[in-house]
């Protein structure tokens, strides 16, 4: 079953930026974890990339197995570091989700559905 909008994101937010392409592979589990997260957040929240076509994903250096790839995760735009300092190990794991490390993205906050063996995730 395709993924859908929900209260606070739309499909269209989370295409790839490179082709405009990827709104079937963008997985629902991926919609609800980011609804999820913004409900506890309270705030909106920007998305600055979703699915990632495999070329825009070598041409920026994402990782082979990138599960933006797979429309398993997005990249949230977090400036002041406030959603990062929320995502605890503790909240992550009650919201479902994974986060790479925060002192690794910082500016921003990757929120993926699956944990990734080569990376520093949370929980």
């Amino acid at each position: 079953m395709p993924a859908a909008d929900t209260a606070h994101f739309k499909i269209s937010e989370l295409v790839c930026k490179h082709c405009g392409q990827g709104a079937g592979y963008i997985q629902p589990a991926l919609m609800a974890a980011l609804e999820r997260v913004r409900e506890r957040y309270g705030k909106p929240m920007l998305v600055t990339s979703g699915y990632r076509c495999a070329l825009h994903n070598a041409e920026i250096g994402g990782a082979k197995y990138s599960a933006h790839k797979e429309g398993k995760a997005a990249d949230i735009a977090d400036p002041q570091g406030e959603l990062a300092s929320l995502l605890t190990p503790e909240t992550c794991a009650e919201l479902g989700i994974w986060i790479e490390d925060p002192r690794a993205t910082r500016g921003w906050v990757h929120i993926t559905i699956r944990p990734a063996a080569q990376r520093v995730f949370w929980p």
